[in-house]
């Protein structure tokens, strides 16, 4: 996992990540060790509880380090009215039109991008 120096300790926004999987538990650590208290790990949920919890979000971020086929994250987004932080790769590209439908991410800055939505 690549570390950047953590500007969202002092970010406007309250991160919910949704789901589990194989870096969850280096995520929660490095959250616990810089004292990021704006975000929250919901653990898997299921379809219904994820609807409610993407309509009351401001966007969704979709960050892969690997081509995606086809997120159903976006379409779940997009299904909301809700805009997406990505990156380019894969069917990302084709799916999020950067600037209208959500942003793709700068690489090495990705807090600068998102910050845009304030």
């Amino acid at each position: 996992m690549t570390t950047h120096p953590s500007p969202i300790t002092h970010n406007p926004f309250y991160l919910k990540i949704i789901g589990d999987g194989p870096l969850r538990k280096q995520l929660e650590d490095k959250v616990r060790d810089e004292e990021l208290h704006n975000i929250e790990f919901t653990g898997r949920k299921s379809f219904d509880e994820c609807v409610v919890l993407i309509n009351d979000a401001l966007f969704m971020i979709m960050l892969a380090i690997c081509y995606e086929g086809f997120p159903m994250v976006i379409r779940e987004a997009f299904a909301c009215g809700k805009p997406v932080v990505s990156s380019s790769l894969g069917a990302m590209a084709e799916l999020v039109e950067d600037g209208k439908t959500g942003l793709f991410l700068e690489p090495g800055n990705p807090v600068k991008e998102i910050l845009k939505f304030r």
